[in-house]
């Protein structure tokens, strides 16, 4: 049995790779685009319509906003599990997968630069007593009107688990992140965003319903010879999941983010709101997915509208 394990977490790390590789290597023939001036641009976006650097940290589809959410989302105020989900993980020890997702994000921008933005993550843990530790692996493909892009790295984290009743438990979560982006602009360079945080989450769990909120501290930074190259970002938010059947979980959640960094260039916004809803459903005891809708709000000349399939396996 431990080995049919093994040898499914191996087929399933190689099928992300295979990913990885087809995104890497359609970067490789993609056609290259017009390369922008190098004093006003972060890379993932369009510094055409004379964005500065600072502009695009606080857009959703930077590197630093990615990781962000990804953390936020899928540790600090995960959304409820169905009961089957809730007794496997509960059960579980050892190196498991804890779910992979793919996405879609159609986005608009200011001067009709749009875009659609097309990934997915893998996710690994290890569980051992009040402590976790894991891997997220993102991959996105960000096609614009402007540029193409190819987005990848690893998200490490550990995430230390306090039960404080039978039915509150605290979560105090530390990430490092890293995501290498491959942009298709001619004497464009390659980008590097790394940075880490802190988070803390609390979840209130009933037979019927389940509330979570938190908030996390995120630091990220790239290596472009750029004046605003950094961020601080804090993220707040809330997570309700109220549960159909022992198998059937609807959730609706909501984040607010906000950008404290004191930028050279002044920010048209520094804050907006994410708000979603999501369906979780188990098939089988070993096998589950999640279907939901995120949306962007409150932030100027932008919008940006997210699908996503998720699917989670034990081993």
């Amino acid at each position: 049995m431990e080995k049919q394990r093994n040898n499914k977490t191996v087929i399933l790390l190689m099928v992300g790779l295979l990913f990885c590789c087809w995104g890497l290597a359609n970067a490789a023939t993609g056609q290259d685009w017009a390369s922008p001036g190098q004093d006003g641009y972060y890379g993932e976006f369009d510094s055409h319509h004379g964005e500065s650097s600072s502009e695009s940290f606080i857009e959703t589809t930077s590197s630093a906003a990615t990781s962000s959410r990804l953390v936020f989302s899928e540790l600090v105020v995960p959304t409820m599990k169905t009961t089957a989900e809730q007794n496997r993980l509960a059960a579980a020890g050892g190196v498991r997968t804890f779910g992979g997702a793919l996405r879609g994000e159609w986005v608009e921008k200011a001067g009709d630069e749009n875009g659609l933005i097309t990934g997915f993550s893998l996710g690994l843990a290890y569980d051992e007593d009040n402590f976790t530790v894991g891997v997220i692996l993102p991959y996105d493909y960000l096609d614009f009107d402007s540029y193409r892009a190819n987005r990848l790295g690893p998200i490490l984290y550990g995430q230390y688990h306090l039960g404080l009743t039978d039915s509150l438990e605290a979560t105090l979560t530390a990430n490092a992140n890293y995501l290498f982006t491959d942009l298709r602009l001619s004497e464009a360079e390659d980008i590097n965003t790394y940075g880490g945080g802190l988070s803390l989450g609390v979840r209130y769990s009933q037979e019927i319903f389940e509330i979570g909120v938190g908030g996390s501290y995120q630091y990220n930074q790239v290596d472009l010879d750029i004046e605003d190259d950094d961020q601080h970002l804090v993220k707040t938010g809330a997570n309700i999941g109220v549960r159909i059947t022992d198998n059937q979980v609807i959730n609706l959640f909501g984040t607010w983010n906000y950008d404290f960094t004191d930028y050279e260039v002044d920010l048209v916004d520094d804050e907006y709101f994410e708000i979603g809803t999501e369906y979780r459903a188990n098939f089988t005891e070993t096998w589950g997915m999640n279907v939901g809708y995120r949306k962007v709000a409150d932030l100027e000349d932008y919008d940006s509208d997210m699908v996503y399939l998720g699917s989670s396996w034990q081993f």
